[in-house]
C-alpha cells in the first residue's frame, strides 16, 4: 500500500491479489513463490476505516471477502512451494 506504514485489506488489494494469482498460475516453468514485504509491518489486517461503509447483510462485502479466501485457496493448490517471508509484524 503507497502512501501508508503497513499493507492492509482494502478493495484495491482484492483486485491486485486476483491478478497475482491468475499470474502465478498461468507462470511456466515456476519452481515457487515467496512473498515478501519491504514495509517494517509485514501486514496490519483488514482497513478498519471501511468498517462503518460496510452494512449488517451487505452481500457484495461478504462476496469479496469469499473470494479473497478463495484467492488464498488457489495460492495453496499451486503445484509449486509457496512462502510468506514475514518481518515484523503481521
Amino acid at each position: 500500500m503507497d502512501g501508508q506504514s503497513a499493507n492492509m485489506t482494502v478493495p484495491a488489494c482484492h483486485d491486485l491479489m486476483g491478478a497475482t494469482v491468475a499470474r502465478l498460475e498461468a507462470e511456466e516453468g515456476l519452481k515457487g513463490v515467496i512473498f515478501a514485504s519491504a514495509k517494517k509491518t509485514f501486514f496490519a489486517g483488514g482497513y478498519l476505516n471501511g468498517l462503518p461503509e460496510a452494512e449488517a447483510g451487505d452481500n457484495a462485502n461478504k462476496a469479496r471477502l469469499n473470494e479473497d479466501k478463495g484467492f488464498l485457496r488457489r495460492l495453496e493448490k499451486l503445484p509449486v512451494p509457496d512462502v510468506t517471508a514475514i518481518n515484523g509484524a503481521a
